[in-house]
């Protein structure tokens, strides 16, 4: 094996201890020959100038490890003691627990065993890289974006000893993964390195570097991105330690260059995540909301001032039953709330969406809400309903009319052919009116009622009167008395005589009582001569329906004459 200079292993020392990962060396009874500063710290002590001398293994023993799987390892399984017995390992991931510290965190461990001339090994070199932070950089980023894994980001540093004296640089072998190059193809100079270094990286990479040597600052740090032999630019993290002669110019630089491409990935999707959620947060036309356990607002978006008419500023920190009923129960799963809006005049409801919110140890942190102004589309539903409850109750009555009608027919008619022209002609008047009322919405024309009736007799009538609208309970009714009073003049009346006419005119006035009344008037004319009939028919009470009504039979034509309060009319 050969044995290191003074020098050399000085210089060994200098490199190993500038490196951000734990290195140690043992003899093959496991004593400690060295050990650098962030290996005593993953050990449980400060710096390695307060370990004893003592053998690794003991060091070791006082630390548990476990495997990927949680299998806890013996001591005889882990790195260290394969590499004792010539094996190799590297970057073995390991949960590492100090129980007396109540400590406990993730590395990779590599150790190589590094053998004498006949074959036995002489000692192994160990190595720990603590990578706690970055799984729990990895868990947060799989909170924040649930649609996103990522694996543990395993990373090799190149070392690299730059003499500011003779400008050459030495590298080692792990620069081959990093940018693609092996150190036999590179130039051994900082010129050929800055000639991969991206042109928006260059500037800032030189003046921090001429900053930190015009400083004396013994170490210095810079991120920047470098050409990869394939072309594409990788990012990486160059760390040094700085060596300076008396009067302070810089003499030697140590460094490690890693790989940070993924790290930067990392990041910037997470940027990226809550810029999208931030951008939909921001613009989405429902309230959106994040709630602390307490139930308090932690954030709201702009949407809720176009609902509520609340800025989300003046919301946040507040309970989340400032805005809706304070008997509101906040649970999981969907529901409808009455909100309680700036405007209490105002009447809003919202239909909300609750998702707990937990927290990467799946504990819950709170909840997340979408809620929805859904006032019109209550309001909507509410009309729909009172329409159909009005639909069903114009139906029954509609039904007991056809009913009545029927059965009244059928009763006063002395034959089948009778009873059918009666009840079809009946039916037509309030089919009729029906339609008017349908189409009308708040009521019927009154005029256009009549018109329909008197429609097959043309020229044979003269209608006078204001237009009115009129409920559709009189319109139905209404109709049902023009009709027998057409068809009884078309029967028996002025509308037999081709010179027969009829008169209908009808007015608003005072009544006798003193309240408005509408008055109605039906007067024959030119017709034959009018008998008084010696019984009363169906077609009589029918007439007879609308207020109080009087028949002159005169023999020159049929007088009918009704009036009616108008309260009975209004819609």
């Amino acid at each position: 094996m050969h044995r290191l200079t003074k020098r050399d292993e000085s210089l060994l020392r200098v490199v190993l201890g500038s490196l951000l990962d734990g290195v140690a060396a043992v003899d093959a009874k496991g004593t400690l020959l060295f050990i650098n500063d962030a290996m005593a710290r993953l050990l449980g002590f400060r710096v390695s100038a307060e370990l004893p001398d003592l053998c690794l293994l003991d060091a070791l023993a006082r630390i548990e490890a476990f495997d990927e799987n949680g299998r806890k390892l013996a001591l005889d399984e882990r790195p260290l003691m394969r590499a004792l017995r010539g094996e190799p390992v590297v970057d073995a991931a390991l949960r590492m627990r100090q129980p007396a510290q109540g400590r406990e965190y993730d590395v990779l461990n590599s150790a190589f065993p590094i053998f004498e001339d006949d074959g036995t090994v002489a000692m192994a070199v160990i190595r720990m890289r603590d990578v706690t932070e970055q799984r729990r950089a990895m868990q947060a980023l799989r909170v924040s974006e649930e649609r996103y894994q990522y694996a543990t980001l395993a990373i090799e540093a190149m070392i690299y000893d730059w003499s500011l004296v003779t400008g050459q640089i030495l590298r080692t072998d792990a620069i081959e993964k990093i940018i693609g190059w092996s150190p036999r193809e590179m130039e051994a100079t900082r010129a050929w390195w800055l000639s991969l270094v991206h042109p928006e990286d260059i500037e800032e990479l030189v003046s921090s570097r001429r900053e930190a040597f015009e400083a004396r600052a013994e170490r210095s740090e810079a991120e920047y991105r470098i050409r990869h032999r394939d072309g594409h630019w990788v990012h990486v993290s160059d760390r040094f330690l700085a060596l300076y002669d008396p009067e302070g110019k810089p003499l030697r630089v140590v460094g490690s260059v890693v790989d940070v491409t993924r790290e930067k990935a990392a990041i910037q999707a997470l940027a990226d995540s809550e810029q999208r959620y931030r951008s939909l947060f921001e613009n989405a036309s429902d309230i959106v909301a994040l709630l602390d356990t307490e139930m308090r607002i932690v954030s709201i978006n702009p949407a809720v001032e176009a609902i509520l008419g609340f800025s989300p500023a003046s919301l946040e920190g507040r309970p989340f039953s400032d805005i809706v009923a304070r008997e509101t129960s906040l649970q999981p799963g969907t529901f409808e709330v009455e909100a309680r809006p700036r405007d209490p005049a105002r009447s809003v409801t919202l239909e909300v969406r609750a998702n707990t919110l937990l927290d990467g140890r799946g504990r819950h942190i709170g909840l997340h809400l979408i809620a929805r102004d859904v006032t019109e589309r209550k309001l909507a539903e509410a009309r729909q309903m009172l329409l159909v409850r009005e639909l069903q109750h114009r139906t029954k009555n509609l039904l007991a009319v056809v009913q009545s009608l029927a059965t009244n027919t059928l009763r006063n008619s002395t034959s089948l052919a009778q009873a059918h022209d009666a009840l079809i002609g009946r039916l037509h008047a309030v089919a009729t009116a029906q339609e008017f009322v349908t189409a009308g919405g708040g009521g019927a024309p009154l005029r256009a009622l009549i018109e329909g009736e008197i429609a097959p007799f043309p020229g044979r009538t003269n209608i006078s009167g204001p237009d009115l609208i009129v409920s559709n309970a009189f319109a139905q009714t209404f109709a049902l008395v023009v009709h027998e009073l057409v068809t009884n003049a078309a029967k028996y009346g002025a509308l037999t005589s081709p010179k027969g006419k009829v008169e209908l005119t009808w007015s608003v006035g005072q009544s006798e009582s003193g309240e408005q009344a509408f008055r109605f008037a039906w007067t024959e004319r030119d017709g034959p001569v009018v008998a008084i009939p010696r019984s009363a028919g169906f077609g009589r009470k029918i007439i007879g329906l609308l207020g109080q009504p009087t028949l002159n039979f005169a023999p020159e034509g049929l007088h009918y004459q009704v009036e009616v309060p108008m309260t009975e009319l209004t819609p």
